[in-house]
This record gives C-alpha cells, sequence and structure tokens, in this order.
C-alpha cells in the first residue's frame, strides 16, 4: 500500500495534465503543450516505477477511464479525423475514395453543406487517400452511426477504447507467458503519448498495434494460422508491419511454419485489398505512397543531416533521391538483423521495436505517434528506456506548429535527437538484456 500511496499525488497529476491538454490545448500552442504534456509524463513515469502487481488493476482502471473521458473531447492536436470523415461520407454517398482527390470533387459536391464545410478543413485536399482496408472500413461503419464530425469522433473514439482494452488484455497475456512484470504493460499503456495521440486524436496506430499485440501472442503459442491473420489485419491498419515481414519469414522458414503463417496472411490481405479497390486504380495508393516518401519531410534525423548536406552542394532539396536510398538502406538492415534473429531459437520480440527504431532512424516523416509499435514491443528488454525516452522528446516536435506557414526549430531537434542517440549508444554498447 506503501507504494501505492506514493504514487497518488502523481497519478492525480497524470490525471489533470491529460484532461487539460484534452480540453484546453489547441496544436498552435506549444508552451502550453509542452508544460502539459511533461507534467503529465514526469507522472507517468513515478506512478510506473512505483506500481506493483497488487495495484495493477487500479493503474489499468485509471488508463481506461483517461481513455473513456478523452470519447467527449474532440481532436485538438491532428486533423486527420477530417479525412477519416470524408472518406467515410464517400463511401455513404456510393463515391470510391481512391477514385479521386477531395479538389477534383468539389465541383459535384459543394452543395451538400457536410462536404462543402469538411472540405476546406483538409490538410490533403490534393492527394488520394492512403488509408488501407481496415480503415476504409471503419469509416464506412462508424459514418452510418453519426449525422455530424462530432458524431463521428464520438462512434470512433468507441472503436478505440475497445481496441486499447484489448490491446492492454493482450499485453498482459504475452508478459504473463514470458514470466515477466505484469507492471510492464504500464509503460504502454498509461503511457501520456498513447492516451494523447491514439485515444485522444485518433490515429490508426491503434488499429495495428493491438493486431501486433495478438499476432505475437498466437505466434507464441504456435497457433500459426490464428498469427498469421492478424498480421493481415495489422498490415490492413497501416501498411507498416510490411517491414517485419523479413523476420516472420526467415523465423518460420526455419521451423517450416511458413505455410500456416503467410497462406492465411496472404489470402486475407488480398481479399481485404482486393475488396477494397475493386473497380478502382490501384496506381493512385501507388501515388499517395510513392509521395510519401519523396515529398514529405517532417521531425526526420538522419535524412535531415543528408538533406542540407544536399543544399549545401547542389543548391537544392534532394529528397526525391534521398528518400528511397534511405528506404533501401533501411530495408537492407531490416533484413540482415531479421536473417541474424531467425537464427536463434526463440522469437525476439523486442526485435519488433528494433525493427520499427531503425525504419524510424532513416525515416523522412516522423510523427510522436508513430512510436507507438516500438513503445510497446520495447517493454521486455532495457530498450523500453529509449522507447519510453522518445516518446518524452518527440513532443519537441509540436515546437514547428506555433509558427505560420509550420517551421521546425533547429534547437528543438538537436535536443530531440542529441539525447536519444546518446542513450541509444549507451544501451547498445552493452547487451540489452530482458528485465
Amino acid at each position: 500500500m506503501k507504494s501505492l500511496a506514493n504514487s497518488i499525488l502523481p497519478g492525480l497529476l497524470l490525471v489533470g495534465a491529460i484532461f487539460f491538454i484534452f480540453s484546453n490545448v489547441e496544436q498552435s500552442e506549444f508552451n502550453l503543450l509542452f508544460v502539459a504534456y511533461s507534467l503529465a509524463f514526469g507522472s507517468y513515469v513515478i506512478v510506473v516505477q512505483n506500481a506493483k502487481v497488487s495495484n495493477l488493476w487500479i493503474w489499468i482502471g485509471l488508463g481506461m477511464a483517461l481513455r473513456i473521458a478523452s470519447t467527449f473531447y474532440f481532436p485538438s492536436l491532428s486533423d486527420d479525423i477530417y479525412r477519416f470523415y470524408w472518406d467515410g461520407m464517400l463511401w455513404q454517398e456510393g463515391i470510391h475514395p481512391f477514385d479521386f482527390r477531395p479538389s477534383e470533387l468539389m465541383g459535384q459536391l459543394s452543395a451538400n453543406p457536410e462536404f462543402s464545410n469538411i472540405y476546406p478543413l483538409l490538410n490533403s485536399q490534393d492527394y488520394y487517400t492512403i488509408y488501407p482496408p481496415v480503415c476504409q472500413w471503419v469509416f464506412w461503419i462508424t459514418v452510418q452511426f453519426s449525422n455530424s464530425i462530432e458524431g463521428f469522433s464520438v462512434v470512433l473514439k468507441i472503436w478505440f477504447l475497445i481496441l486499447e482494452l484489448l490491446s492492454v488484455y493482450g499485453l498482459l497475456l504475452l508478459i504473463r507467458s514470458m514470466g515477466m512484470r505484469e507492471t510492464n504493460a504500464l509503460y504502454y499503456f498509461l503511457n501520456p503519448l498513447i492516451i494523447v495521440e491514439l485515444s485522444g486524436n485518433l490515429h490508426f496506430e491503434a488499429f495495428m498495434v493491438c493486431a501486433l499485440i495478438w499476432m505475437v501472442y498466437f505466434l507464441m503459442k504456435k497457433q500459426w494460422a490464428i498469427s498469421g491473420s492478424l498480421y493481415a489485419l495489422a498490415i490492413m491498419s497501416k501498411l507498416l508491419p510490411l517491414l517485419l515481414g523479413p523476420y516472420l519469414l526467415f523465423y518460420l522458414w526455419k521451423r517450416k511454419k511458413h505455410l500456416s503463417f503467410f497462406v492465411p496472411a496472404g489470402l486475407l490481405c488480398f481479399f481485404g485489398f482486393g475488396l477494397m479497390l475493386f473497380g478502382s486504380d490501384l496506381t493512385h495508393l501507388l501515388k499517395s505512397i510513392n509521395l510519401y516518401f519523396q515529398n514529405f519531410e517532417f521531425n526526420a534525423s538522419i535524412y535531415y543531416i543528408l538533406r542540407e548536406l544536399g543544399i549545401l552542394i547542389t543548391g537544392y532539396n534532394q529528397i526525391w533521391i534521398i528518400g528511397p536510398v534511405l528506404s533501401l538502406f533501411s530495408a537492407f538492415l531490416i533484413c540482415k538483423y531479421s536473417y541474424q534473429w531467425s537464427k536463434q531459437d526463440d522469437f525476439r520480440i523486442e526485435g519488433i521495436a528494433i525493427l520499427f527504431f531503425i525504419y524510424l532512424i532513416f525515416g523522412t516523416t516522423i510523427h510522436p505517434w508513430y512510436l507507438a509499435v516500438p513503445l510497446t514491443f520495447a517493454m521486455t528488454s532495457n530498450l523500453r528506456i529509449m522507447a519510453v525516452l522518445w516518446s518524452y522528446l518527440a513532443f519537441l516536435s509540436y515546437s514547428a506548429y506555433d509558427t505560420q506557414p509550420v517551421s521546425e526549430h533547429i534547437e528543438f531537434w538537436i535536443i530531440e535527437y542529441g539525447l536519444l542517440f546518446i542513450t541509444g549508444l549507451w544501451l547498445f554498447r552493452g547487451r540489452i538484456h530482458d528485465n
């Protein structure tokens, strides 16, 4: 009880800070946001460090209560919800979201007040949608139960609430099966980034994380077909789990279980993407993916260094070359480590975190919520120190929104990646061990 008593005040501060962010802070108010987030984060660290198995369910209950509370607040730090709603309304109108850019549709939809009101709020008016099947199904189903963007937000957050409950339950089962401390689940479940970005701002990493947790659980239980089907659902939520493909293939090939895993995974992806893209132009999706890697840049690390060198040498931004080259190098490292780990007897859970870290370190666009997967699977080793630290430092990227047009601040970039790389070097000098 003493540990619980020591955590009551930090727990209350965590609740207060999260509520303050939900209700009072806009994306452009960086100073206010970072102070509140710092208070929430410091409280979270104290709570998790003092948590005991005997009071675990109190803290899980607190995490659920914060997620339930988020249902009553409209997303304030992201405008992605407007594209979610737009795609959902297009399905309702019988228009395929992959067929047209929003700017191409406004001529025929301008008479509809819902579309005309949402259109100016879109952050991607001239781009085809990039959201894969699970997202599109959720958009279409959710819009059936709402007649406004506010109602859409509430229903969507109920989806996320269910997913987060499934995620923490899966985490606990996974942790128990490994003989680890159950309180390690709180590194994910009480993390302010997860609560604010996934439950609060409705980023679909929540779907991906949930599917991957259960994929790993059934993989360890040797239920290959179920695990493969969940892997497919993760890919159909966000495309990023594809980067785990080499590790899963090498690992399962050695055990002659690759067909049991990848056949159901492949079939589910084939039918899922096939149904979504049926009658549509596949090149539109490919254009959106290509655009992401060759045009978008935000809060990157190594890419920014190479970008400045490129500008110094050529006089202009070389993203169209540097982005794909870094992606290829990232793919090489992912395949290299995947092959090495596949020779080990046990599936390396923290390897998922490492592979995602490789992708993020060499990526051109890094938003805070991208850290959800490495934060989840780093809990099985001391790598969680790096994951937790980055989940705090990543919020420095919101400083870019305090100016119009959006402009990143070099001093915050130096702090974020300077501290991150120092911590990473310290961790990787020795063996990352299970804890």
